[in-house]
């Protein structure tokens, strides 16, 4: 008996001991990753630290191709067909300790209920649509999430924005879609529009075994029930602060002085009410996250700067801002600004800056990146006055080594071996895959199948957007992929399809980004983010005599890569940037690197 007792004792001593432990991890993050990193290769943090240049399980031997190979595969956990969890992997940002607390973004949510057929058939009976918002349109330069969507997913987005604005809770979509859409859906909503202040983040729908969403019940914040008085105190509240931005004479001072005044007039405070809204800052002075950059995202974009939403990790879940400037993209977090003193230590800094403390997530990977330097922060000096007529900073020539994530993330097909989008070594046919784009929503004429139509859309596409900063998506079977990143690897693209549409468009120089993102089923989306321009070659002079200039071609390939892989949160981004003249006997010189 007393052996049994001490027993009992010794089991509970080291059950306790263990409770005590896992409570200390879970509130020291920087201890759970030395725990993480002592318990071998398969860990979270072993496979994070292998995606890094020169990460120990690189494979040996066997050169890139020129200008880099990008590889993307399957991760290990491949998600069902038809769903696009998104499982974020925060990478190494780590925040400094005296901002770690300056965070509080709550990631959109969803309560999900499964109904039957019959329930289902009942409730479309009985629901309308509600506002459908046919009449709205949105710019992409103001509004990015919107140009993320497919059309039927854009109809839903503008349904969703038209019901907010009448506060109707409940409606049916006015578009097939299934659950994993509807939130990327109601997160593009909420990211893009902070004048929606008394909506919730989070949002309910009911949906049928196959996944089809039947209804969508949008959520409000108790503003809503004297909803003209909250817009008024709202309105009152931004027009003080854009009354004295417009006063100043470009769109940096105007982004400078938005900045200030947010440090100044308000507090950082956990717990804050309404704190995921615009309406915490800039009425009630006080918020988190969210708050600054949501307030920061709707007076830009009244005072016709682009200003995003961007979401992602700083240590925690965290909110920031992308400003678009005339010479780029720059981000901007003015909550890590808010100290005593404040700073601009966050204010106006590249994707490079960031990198060590911000890691993006979600659909905001999809957003552009910051390269620009010439409006950097006040500490830096004198600022500068770029040329606002030469996009060609927008440009990323930073030369890094590849991360081979083909190689070092293979999926898990269940003998150790790896497939680029499956998770069965057999390669799955047409039809089969042609009833997956059907779980998601699509049609096969929505998808192109080879490198023809890849390029003969692409073509089309890019034309059809016309020169600038311009945006459009593809998608692909999984299987199509590796030929693509080749492709884009080699620079076979330019001759498959850039350099036709550039003719057509009457450019000479352009730059372009390349995200993929896996949507399951066995498919990739991919976003092109192209920006195209004419640079003027100067004449030389003559004297009676008539010169002629040999054709040259010089190519140095730069990639960027990032990808976004939303059953496992992984991120590949490709990033070219080329100078093409058509003119014979001009000059075509293309620079690309690797990051």
């Amino acid at each position: 008996m007393k052996f049994i007792k001490g027993l009992f004792y010794g089991l509970a001593t080291i059950i306790i001991a263990l409770c005590a432990f896992i409570l200390i991890c879970a509130v020291n993050p920087a201890l759970t990753e030395k725990v993480a990193g002592a318990t071998g290769e398969g860990g979270a943090l072993s496979k994070i630290a292998a995606l890094l240049p020169g990460g120990d399980d690189e494979e040996e031997g066997g050169d890139a191709p020129e200008g880099g190979d990008v590889s993307v595969s399957e991760p290990e956990d491949e998600a069902e067909d038809g769903d696009a969890v998104i499982i974020e992997l925060p990478g190494n940002s780590q925040s400094p300790d005296n901002l770690s607390h300056l965070t509080g973004y709550l990631p959109v949510s969803s309560e999900e209920e499964k109904i039957t057929d019959e329930v289902a058939e009942s409730i479309k009976k009985e629901l309308s649509t509600g506002q459908t918002g046919e009449g709205f349109k949105f710019d992409t330069n103001i509004y990015p999430y919107y140009g993320m969507l497919t059309p039927d997913e854009q109809a839903v987005y503008r349904q969703i924005y038209a019901n907010a604005l009448s506060v109707v809770s409940s409606f049916a979509p006015v578009k097939a879609i299934n659950t994993s859409q509807l939130s990327n859906i109601f997160e593009s909503v909420v990211n893009d529009h902070p004048e929606l202040f008394y909506l919730d983040t989070s949002y309910s729908v009911k949906y049928t075994k196959s996944g089809s969403v039947v209804e969508i019940q949008l959520v409000y914040y108790t503003l809503a029930n004297a909803l003209e008085t909250a817009k008024a105190n709202f309105s009152s509240a931004a027009k003080a602060v854009i009354a004295g931005a417009s006063e100043l004479p470009g769109d940096y001072e105007k982004e400078k002085y938005v900045h200030d005044y947010l440090v100044s007039n308000v507090s950082y405070a956990d717990g804050a009410v309404l704190s995921q809204s615009a309406y915490s800052a800039l009425v009630n002075g006080i918020s988190v996250c969210a708050g600054y950059a949501r307030a920061n995202q709707y007076i830009l974009q009244q005072l016709g700067i682009p200003c995003y939403y961007c979401t992602g990790y700083a240590g925690e879940d965290h909110a920031w801002n992308i400003v678009k400037l005339s010479d780029g993209y720059y981000n901007e977090d003015i909550t890590w600004d808010d100290t005593n003193p404040s700073t601009y230590d966050y204010f106006n800094r590249s994707d490079k800056d960031f990198a060590p403390t911000h890691t993006r997530t979600g659909l905001s990977v999809n957003l552009p990146p910051c390269n620009a330097s010439s409006y950097k922060g006040p500490e830096e000096g004198t600022v500068a006055s770029p040329d606002a007529g030469d996009p060609s900073s927008v440009a990323d020539t930073n030369n890094f080594e590849p991360l081979r994530y083909d190689d070092l993330y293979p999926a898990n097909n269940g003998n150790g071996s790896g497939t680029n989008g499956n998770t069965s070594t057999a390669t799955p046919g047409r039809e089969e895959l042609v009833a997956a784009l059907e779980k998601l929503g699509l049609k096969e004429s929505d998808a192109v199948w080879d490198m023809d139509e890849y390029y003969a859309d692409c073509k089309k596409k890019l034309v059809a957007a016309g020169s600038g900063d311009k945006h459009f998506t593809v998608i692909i079977p999984s299987s199509l992929f590796k030929s693509i990143e080749t492709a884009y690897g080699k620079g076979d693209y330019k001759k498959g399809y850039v350099d036709e549409a550039l003719k057509s468009l009457g450019m000479n120089r352009f730059s372009i980004q390349i995200q993929a993102e896996r949507m399951g089923g066995g498919f990739y989306k991919l976003y092109h983010n192209v920006v195209s321009w004419k640079e003027e070659e100067a004449t030389p002079a003559t004297t009676g005599t008539t010169t002629t200039t040999d054709s040259t071609t010089t190519n140095s390939t730069t990639t960027n890569s990032t990808t976004t892989d939303t059953t496992s949160g992984t991120t590949t981004n490709t990033n070219t940037t080329n100078t093409t003249n058509n003119n014979t006997g001009g000059t075509s010189t293309g620079t690309t690197g690797t990051n």
